[in-house]
């Protein structure tokens, strides 16, 4: 082994924000992960049954579908790799009316999109049925790639809950509903939901994650409520005795958080909450925020947008994007406790989670692998562990063996 290789033995993932039911149900579809060339796109497309195809993993920034294109493929509904942007085509939409109008109508209009997520990430697990043999696969996916626990941050289905709550994979999640989903559930669920999620913004993939400063295409993202309306949900959560997540993507986004827990008490320290992603913050609100004991659960694997969204985001933005360096050397962050870190599924897995962690594009998003290891590993091994190989010279990480417990 050459002086820049070498090897270590790591805990398996706990993985603080994936989407277990959603990955579930989807699991099987067809996906454009791995195709770079349009031409291949189109190819794989023209090929799909004769049915309301949903497809998985388009990534816009690789290439764009005409309306001619379109209308040459089976019925098909295309989700961005966010899960936050659709295109559709028209065979497809006409099927769909007749299962969800409103849905069908309004799936391309990207505000309607992010004010109502979750009603359409629920429709379009619909389509697709979760299942326990779904269910599954998606936990041995996981465990091949390096992951034992992996937090469910969007679980929207009654039946749903009631399958975690006696499933064999309880212990290896942990529930969060939306605040409208969590007041359908029945007392006897309630208490399997570990908190309640809301939405301040959008996402990168679909220009709705909501910046100070506009993106290069013009337009600054976009905030899902008011300052009021925010405060109004935030009030009514802190009132279930739940903890609170909050997903904000953009500064715009993390200012309006911020600003909002301070007239809900965050600072009196007897709500407990959570902001999901926070790839921009700044330097001011994350000291506030520590100061107010408020936990950052954040995505080391979204390092990578400072080059995937280049197309998108101004050069400040692009460098400010996930400065773990400041949260961890400034503001006193600390990895494990205040400090969690997850894929969001984008991808999961122990290689590409370290990889954005030793080599991200700018040295203010690195973490150091003791860190990483207390903000993303399991506490110990007793589940079991991945053998890693590292390449400094590289940049690269591979996994070159597991054990799992058994």
């Amino acid at each position: 082994m050459k002086n820049n290789e070498y090897r270590v033995r790591l805990p398996l993932l706990k993985d603080n924000h994936s989407h277990t039911l959603t990955y579930s149900a989807m699991h099987g579809a067809p996906t454009l992960a791995g195709i770079d060339a349009k031409e291949s796109a189109v190819e794989f497309m023209t090929k799909l049954e004769h049915k309301i195809n949903v497809l998985l993993d388009w990534d816009e920034t690789k290439f764009h579908f005409n309306e001619k294109e379109l209308s040459s493929f089976p019925p098909v509904l295309i989700c961005n790799v966010s899960l936050h942007k659709y295109i559709i085509n028209l065979s497809a939409r006409a099927m769909l009316k007749s299962i969800d109008e409103n849905i069908a109508k309004n799936i391309e209009d990207q505000a309607w999109v992010e004010k109502n997520l979750l009603e359409v990430l629920k429709f379009i697990a619909s389509l697709m049925e979760f299942n326990d043999l779904k269910m599954g696969l998606h936990f041995g996916e996981l465990e091949n790639a390096g992951v034992w626990y992996a937090e469910d941050m969007c679980v929207f289905d009654i039946g749903a809950v009631k399958y975690y709550k006696d499933s064999k994979y309880r212990n290896r999640t942990s529930l969060w509903a939306s605040f409208p989903d969590y007041l359908r559930l029945p007392d006897n669920l309630r208490k399997e939901i570990k908190g309640i999620k809301v939405f301040a913004d959008g996402a990168l993939a679909a220009h709705s994650a909501a910046l100070a400063k506009n993106y290069i295409a013009g337009g600054g993202g976009m905030l899902i409520y008011t300052n009021d309306e925010l405060l109004k949900i935030l009030h009514a959560i802190a009132g279930m005795n739940k903890p609170i997540a909050i997903h904000a993507i953009g500064d715009a986004a993390l200012d309006q958080a911020a600003s909002v827990l301070r007239k809900i008490g965050v600072d009196k320290g007897n709500i407990q909450v959570r902001l999901e992603h926070c790839q921009f913050i700044t330097k001011k609100i994350a000291s506030e925020l520590k100061s107010h004991g408020v936990v950052l659960s954040m995505q080391p694997n979204f390092s990578r947008d400072s080059i995937r969204y280049a197309d998108r985001l101004p050069s400040a933005y692009r460098n400010q994007n996930n400065p773990f360096r400041m949260l961890i050397d400034d503001i006193k962050y600390k990895p494990g406790e205040d400090l969690l870190f997850g894929s969001d599924g984008m991808p999961h897995g122990m290689e590409q989670a370290l990889k954005w962690s030793l080599f991200p594009p700018y040295k203010s998003q690195q973490l150091k692998i003791e860190e990483f290891i207390n903000g993303y590993c399991m506490p110990d091994m007793k589940n079991g562990y991945a053998e890693v190989e590292i390449d400094e010279e590289k940049e690269s990480v591979r996994m070159i063996g597991l054990s799992l417990e058994t």
